[in-house]
């Protein structure tokens, strides 16, 4: 009898624990509130351990140190038909020279893009006339290697924003199409 008592206090217990702990992490959930996404630029994914010459050698107990980085170039947009870049396009190139500058391992594929309007044949040449601009520019202003840089042009077959109506010329979706973006490439 004493056996049972003992058991049945026992699983009591153990419930109590049970019940009051799930209480407890149900309340800290309420309580808490999520922090705010921070949009990251460097993340640091391991410590580093650094060791002087003068002291003897010891295994790390932390793993290396690597940062990862987020690199971003803007987007250049043109004018209709054209190919020529304009003075926003130019200080924007301006802009992304030197974030190449500053990361010489970088290359970059610039891609020419064209909005809807003419035909497929004459959009694909002028995004290759786009992309072959903006690779000039920053090669001759900003003294980019040229194995750094490649183009390609897609013409209106990657819109970025669809044209469900390209014989209106001036549409925003089709000024957002008449665009070059960069791929990175880091090696």
């Amino acid at each position: 009898m004493k056996t049972k008592i003992v058991s049945i206090l026992s699983l009591v217990v153990v419930l109590g624990f049970i019940l009051s702990g799930c209480c407890a992490l149900e309340q800290a959930a309420k309580d808490e509130t999520p922090p705010p996404s921070p949009r990251v630029e460097e993340k640091v994914v391991a410590e580093k351990v650094i060791i002087p010459a003068s002291e003897p050698t010891v295994a790390p107990t932390v793993a290396p140190k690597v940062v990862e980085k987020v690199i971003l170039l803007e987007d250049i947009h043109f004018d209709l038909d054209k190919s020529t870049l304009t003075k926003e396009a130019q200080m924007i190139l301006k802009r992304n020279i030197q974030v190449l500058k500053e990361n010489p391992n970088m290359r970059i594929i610039i891609q020419g893009h064209t909005s809807a309007i003419a035909t497929e044949e004459y959009n694909q040449k002028l995004s290759e006339r786009r992309a072959k601009s903006v690779e000039d520019f920053l090669i001759k202003e900003g003294g980019l290697a040229p194995n750094r840089l490649s183009e390609i042009g897609y013409g209106e077959t990657r819109l970025e924003t669809p044209e469900p109506n390209p014989e209106i010329t001036e549409s925003a979706a089709a000024k957002t199409n008449r665009r070059v973006i960069f791929k990175i490439i880091v090696k």
